[in-house]
């Protein structure tokens, strides 16, 4: 496991209402093959029938992810 010593904290993490992942993904996710944890999340959508709710930009990697 890698260590966390570069983690940074946000003190705010701002959510866009109205996300349509119609209009496209972001380009970060089109240059790269999908990361494991982005079949993972697809692969639960799929099952469960629904679309994600929240896309997280990280250091120029984007990742859609569901609220809980």
């Amino acid at each position: 496991m890698k260590p966390w010593r570069n983690l940074g904290v946000v003190e705010t993490i701002y959510e866009e209402e109205a996300y349509d992942d119609d209009d496209g993904d972001s380009p970060s996710l089109l240059s790269s093959p999908p990361s494991p944890l982005h079949s993972r999340v697809e692969a639960w959508s799929s099952a469960m029938g629904c679309k994600t709710d929240v896309l997280i930009h990280v250091q120029g990697t984007a990742f859609h992810l569901h609220k809980v």
